[in-house]
Protein backbone atom coordinates (compact mmCIF):
# COMPACT_ATOMS: atom_id res chain seq x y z
CA UNK A 1 0.00 0.00 0.00
CA UNK A 2 1.07 3.42 -0.76
CA UNK A 3 1.42 5.29 2.42
CA UNK A 4 1.16 8.85 0.88
CA UNK A 5 -1.85 7.83 -0.73
CA UNK A 6 -3.53 5.77 2.31
CA UNK A 7 -5.26 7.06 5.14
CA UNK A 8 -6.19 5.86 8.18
CA UNK A 9 -9.63 6.06 10.05
CA UNK A 10 -10.28 4.91 13.97
CA UNK A 11 -13.53 4.35 16.03
CA UNK A 12 -13.49 3.64 19.31
CA UNK A 13 -9.77 5.19 19.96
CA UNK A 14 -8.74 8.14 21.53
CA UNK A 15 -6.39 10.56 20.46
CA UNK A 16 -2.96 9.39 21.63
CA UNK A 17 -3.97 6.23 20.47
CA UNK A 18 -4.93 6.86 17.30
CA UNK A 19 -1.70 9.01 16.86
CA UNK A 20 0.61 6.27 17.78
CA UNK A 21 -1.10 3.69 15.48
CA UNK A 22 -0.67 6.36 13.01
CA UNK A 23 3.27 6.97 13.23
CA UNK A 24 3.69 3.14 13.49
CA UNK A 25 1.41 2.88 10.42
CA UNK A 26 2.83 5.17 7.99
CA UNK A 27 -0.80 6.26 7.29
CA UNK A 28 -1.89 9.80 8.11
CA UNK A 29 -5.66 10.01 10.22
CA UNK A 30 -8.08 10.34 7.43
CA UNK A 31 -11.49 12.19 8.73
CA UNK A 32 -15.01 11.92 7.51
CA UNK A 33 -16.60 12.68 5.34
CA UNK A 34 -13.77 11.17 2.71
CA UNK A 35 -14.28 9.69 -1.11
CA UNK A 36 -13.28 6.92 -2.27
CA UNK A 37 -13.51 5.08 -5.58
CA UNK A 38 -14.99 8.73 -6.56
CA UNK A 39 -18.24 7.89 -3.98
CA UNK A 40 -18.49 9.58 -0.65
CA UNK A 41 -17.74 7.94 2.65
CA UNK A 42 -19.93 8.61 5.84
CA UNK A 43 -20.50 6.42 8.95
CA UNK A 44 -23.44 8.33 9.67
CA UNK A 45 -26.87 8.40 7.84
CA UNK A 46 -26.66 10.12 4.66
CA UNK A 47 -28.66 13.17 4.93
CA UNK A 48 -30.36 15.53 2.18
CA UNK A 49 -27.48 18.03 2.85
CA UNK A 50 -25.00 15.54 1.45
CA UNK A 51 -26.90 14.57 -1.61
CA UNK A 52 -27.68 18.36 -2.40
CA UNK A 53 -24.65 18.43 -5.02
CA UNK A 54 -25.65 15.02 -6.34
CA UNK A 55 -29.62 17.02 -6.66
CA UNK A 56 -27.46 19.94 -8.09
CA UNK A 57 -26.00 18.14 -10.65
CA UNK A 58 -28.75 16.38 -11.93
CA UNK A 59 -30.68 19.77 -11.79
CA UNK A 60 -27.73 20.77 -14.36
CA UNK A 61 -28.21 18.14 -16.54
CA UNK A 62 -31.84 18.57 -16.95
CA UNK A 63 -32.09 22.24 -17.57
CA UNK A 64 -28.90 21.95 -20.33
CA UNK A 65 -31.96 19.61 -21.94
CA UNK A 66 -34.55 21.93 -21.79
CA UNK A 67 -32.99 24.44 -24.48
CA UNK A 68 -32.97 21.33 -27.05
CA UNK A 69 -35.95 20.73 -29.14
CA UNK A 70 -36.47 16.76 -28.00
CA UNK A 71 -39.30 14.94 -28.65
CA UNK A 72 -41.09 12.81 -25.83
CA UNK A 73 -39.38 9.95 -26.39
CA UNK A 74 -36.60 11.65 -26.40
CA UNK A 75 -36.73 13.03 -22.57
CA UNK A 76 -38.10 9.59 -21.55
CA UNK A 77 -34.66 8.06 -22.76
CA UNK A 78 -32.46 10.94 -21.78
CA UNK A 79 -34.31 11.01 -18.29
CA UNK A 80 -34.22 7.10 -17.97
CA UNK A 81 -30.49 6.73 -19.13
CA UNK A 82 -28.90 10.02 -18.17
CA UNK A 83 -30.23 10.49 -14.83
CA UNK A 84 -31.97 7.04 -13.10
CA UNK A 85 -28.50 5.63 -14.24
CA UNK A 86 -26.74 8.11 -12.18
CA UNK A 87 -29.68 7.40 -9.47
CA UNK A 88 -29.74 3.10 -10.05
CA UNK A 89 -25.70 3.48 -9.37
CA UNK A 90 -25.89 5.58 -6.11
CA UNK A 91 -29.02 3.20 -4.65
CA UNK A 92 -27.08 -0.18 -5.36
CA UNK A 93 -24.36 1.68 -2.86
CA UNK A 94 -25.78 3.61 -0.67
CA UNK A 95 -29.13 3.41 1.57
CA UNK A 96 -30.94 6.58 0.54
CA UNK A 97 -33.68 8.84 1.96
CA UNK A 98 -36.90 8.67 0.48
CA UNK A 99 -36.91 12.30 0.26
CA UNK A 100 -34.11 12.17 -2.27
CA UNK A 101 -36.41 10.16 -4.53
CA UNK A 102 -39.20 12.37 -4.13
CA UNK A 103 -37.21 15.45 -5.31
CA UNK A 104 -35.55 13.78 -8.42
CA UNK A 105 -39.13 12.44 -9.26
CA UNK A 106 -40.35 15.91 -9.08
CA UNK A 107 -37.05 17.58 -10.93
CA UNK A 108 -38.18 14.71 -14.14
CA UNK A 109 -41.50 15.40 -14.03
CA UNK A 110 -41.36 18.60 -14.26
CA UNK A 111 -38.80 18.18 -17.17
CA UNK A 112 -41.04 15.64 -18.83
CA UNK A 113 -44.28 17.64 -18.94
CA UNK A 114 -43.34 21.41 -18.55
CA UNK A 115 -39.93 21.51 -19.84
CA UNK A 116 -38.41 23.31 -16.55
CA UNK A 117 -37.06 22.03 -13.76
CA UNK A 118 -38.07 25.11 -11.67
CA UNK A 119 -41.63 23.77 -10.51
CA UNK A 120 -43.18 20.89 -10.91
CA UNK A 121 -46.87 21.87 -10.09
CA UNK A 122 -49.11 20.46 -12.45
CA UNK A 123 -46.72 17.45 -13.71
CA UNK A 124 -48.00 14.17 -13.93
CA UNK A 125 -46.72 10.83 -12.01
CA UNK A 126 -44.85 11.05 -8.28
CA UNK A 127 -43.56 8.42 -6.61
CA UNK A 128 -40.68 6.69 -8.02
CA UNK A 129 -40.24 6.72 -11.54
CA UNK A 130 -44.22 7.47 -11.09
CA UNK A 131 -43.52 10.04 -13.68
CA UNK A 132 -43.25 7.00 -15.96
CA UNK A 133 -46.10 5.05 -14.91
CA UNK A 134 -48.50 7.90 -15.76
CA UNK A 135 -46.92 8.93 -18.75
CA UNK A 136 -47.09 5.48 -20.46
CA UNK A 137 -50.68 4.56 -19.06
CA UNK A 138 -51.75 3.65 -22.08
CA UNK A 139 -49.25 1.16 -22.52
CA UNK A 140 -52.02 -1.11 -20.98
CA UNK A 141 -53.62 -1.65 -23.99
CA UNK A 142 -52.17 -4.60 -25.68
CA UNK A 143 -52.58 -2.88 -29.25
CA UNK A 144 -50.12 -0.66 -28.33
CA UNK A 145 -47.28 -3.28 -28.20
CA UNK A 146 -48.00 -4.40 -31.60
CA UNK A 147 -48.29 -0.97 -33.51
CA UNK A 148 -46.07 0.27 -35.61
CA UNK A 149 -44.84 3.65 -36.17
CA UNK A 150 -46.61 5.34 -38.85
CA UNK A 151 -46.85 8.64 -40.93
CA UNK A 152 -50.69 8.62 -40.34
CA UNK A 153 -50.19 9.08 -36.80
CA UNK A 154 -50.70 12.26 -34.72
CA UNK A 155 -47.14 13.42 -33.39
CA UNK A 156 -48.12 12.75 -29.31
CA UNK A 157 -49.01 8.77 -30.28
CA UNK A 158 -45.71 9.11 -32.98
CA UNK A 159 -44.17 10.05 -29.42
CA UNK A 160 -45.84 7.75 -27.61
CA UNK A 161 -45.11 4.46 -29.47
CA UNK A 162 -41.46 5.27 -29.76
CA UNK A 163 -41.05 5.34 -26.04
CA UNK A 164 -41.38 1.27 -26.08
CA UNK A 165 -38.50 0.28 -25.97
CA UNK A 166 -37.52 2.57 -23.32
CA UNK A 167 -40.22 1.78 -21.10
CA UNK A 168 -40.03 -1.96 -21.37
CA UNK A 169 -36.65 -1.40 -19.63
CA UNK A 170 -39.22 -0.67 -16.19
CA UNK A 171 -42.26 -2.66 -17.07
CA UNK A 172 -42.95 -5.85 -15.73
CA UNK A 173 -46.13 -8.06 -16.05
CA UNK A 174 -47.91 -9.46 -13.23
CA UNK A 175 -49.25 -12.60 -14.78
CA UNK A 176 -52.24 -13.70 -12.49
CA UNK A 177 -54.59 -15.94 -13.72
CA UNK A 178 -52.91 -15.54 -17.06
CA UNK A 179 -56.40 -14.03 -19.03
CA UNK A 180 -54.96 -10.50 -19.67
CA UNK A 181 -51.03 -11.41 -19.86
CA UNK A 182 -49.63 -11.47 -23.22
CA UNK A 183 -47.60 -14.65 -24.20
CA UNK A 184 -45.59 -13.02 -26.47
CA UNK A 185 -45.17 -9.40 -26.30
CA UNK A 186 -45.27 -9.03 -22.03
CA UNK A 187 -42.03 -9.16 -20.00
CA UNK A 188 -42.98 -12.28 -18.45
CA UNK A 189 -39.83 -13.92 -17.73
CA UNK A 190 -36.07 -12.86 -17.73
CA UNK A 191 -35.95 -13.73 -21.16
CA UNK A 192 -38.20 -10.34 -21.88
CA UNK A 193 -40.71 -10.22 -24.37
CA UNK A 194 -40.58 -13.71 -26.26
CA UNK A 195 -41.20 -12.21 -29.92
CA UNK A 196 -37.82 -10.52 -29.36
CA UNK A 197 -36.09 -13.37 -29.15
CA UNK A 198 -38.31 -15.89 -31.53
CA UNK A 199 -39.05 -13.36 -33.86
CA UNK A 200 -42.39 -13.20 -36.12
CA UNK A 201 -42.27 -16.69 -36.83
CA UNK A 202 -42.30 -17.43 -33.25
CA UNK A 203 -45.93 -18.11 -33.17
CA UNK A 204 -46.20 -20.02 -35.98
CA UNK A 205 -43.02 -22.38 -34.29
CA UNK A 206 -45.12 -22.78 -30.82
CA UNK A 207 -48.05 -23.06 -32.49
CA UNK A 208 -49.36 -20.17 -30.50
CA UNK A 209 -51.13 -17.05 -32.13
CA UNK A 210 -49.18 -13.74 -31.56
CA UNK A 211 -52.02 -11.79 -29.69
CA UNK A 212 -52.44 -14.92 -27.59
CA UNK A 213 -52.98 -14.18 -23.48
CA UNK A 214 -50.35 -16.44 -21.29
CA UNK A 215 -53.61 -18.40 -20.23
CA UNK A 216 -54.11 -20.02 -24.00
CA UNK A 217 -50.43 -21.41 -23.69
CA UNK A 218 -51.66 -23.57 -20.85
CA UNK A 219 -53.81 -27.07 -20.45
CA UNK A 220 -55.27 -28.41 -17.61
CA UNK A 221 -52.43 -26.44 -15.50
CA UNK A 222 -49.74 -27.35 -17.60
CA UNK A 223 -47.46 -25.75 -20.43
CA UNK A 224 -49.18 -26.32 -24.06
CA UNK A 225 -45.59 -26.18 -25.90
CA UNK A 226 -44.38 -28.34 -28.84
CA UNK A 227 -41.47 -30.20 -28.60
CA UNK A 228 -38.22 -27.70 -28.72
CA UNK A 229 -36.27 -27.70 -31.81
CA UNK A 230 -34.28 -24.58 -31.94
CA UNK A 231 -31.87 -23.42 -28.78
CA UNK A 232 -34.51 -20.42 -28.12
CA UNK A 233 -36.97 -23.05 -27.47
CA UNK A 234 -34.92 -25.39 -25.51
CA UNK A 235 -34.13 -22.06 -23.34
CA UNK A 236 -37.90 -21.41 -23.23
CA UNK A 237 -38.93 -24.99 -21.96
CA UNK A 238 -35.95 -24.63 -18.90
CA UNK A 239 -37.22 -21.25 -18.13
CA UNK A 240 -40.98 -22.39 -18.22
CA UNK A 241 -40.34 -25.10 -15.82
CA UNK A 242 -39.19 -22.63 -12.92
CA UNK A 243 -42.58 -20.79 -13.10
CA UNK A 244 -45.36 -22.29 -11.66
CA UNK A 245 -48.26 -23.88 -14.31
CA UNK A 246 -51.32 -21.58 -14.18
CA UNK A 247 -54.88 -22.25 -13.78
CA UNK A 248 -57.00 -21.54 -16.08
CA UNK A 249 -60.41 -23.11 -14.10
Amino acid sequence: MNAAKSEIFFGGFNSIEASVISDLSGFKIGTFPTRFLGLPLNPSRISMATLQPFIEKITLKLNSWTVKSLSFAGKVILVASGVYGMVNFKSSVFALPKRFYEKVDSLCSGFLWKNSTSSAAGARGQGHYGWLASTLKCLEDRVFWVTADAQRFSPTVRSLLRTKEAAAEFLRCSIGDGKTARFWHDYLTDLGPLIDGFGQRGPRKLRIAEDAAVSDAVCDEEWRLPPARSEEAVTLHIVLTTMAPLSTQ
